[in-house]
């Protein structure tokens, strides 16, 4: 089976596909790639995004659920 490295651009990710949908603000970047490619086995998944700046945002706690969800990602 080949192997693919999953780059996920996690702002465009939140704002096309999950801002509106909160339960599925948590889901598993591996396990959305193996359904997207099932042809091929993820070895590594590549997260990237923008850093909220809390005083532009109008929900102040958005950049800390940010950080929460960040943090997360590296466990």
């Amino acid at each position: 089976m080949p192997s693919a490295r999953l780059y996920v651009d996690g702002f465009n990710l939140y704002r096309r596909c999950l801002e509106s949908k909160p339960h599925l603000k948590w889901l598993d970047l591996a396990a959305l790639g193996r359904y997207l490619m099932p042809g091929y086995r993820i070895d590594h998944v590549h997260y990237f995004t923008a850093h909220l700046r809390p005083g532009l945002l109008v929900d102040p706690q958005s950049s800390v659920r940010q950080q929460m969800y960040l943090r997360a990602l590296t466990l």
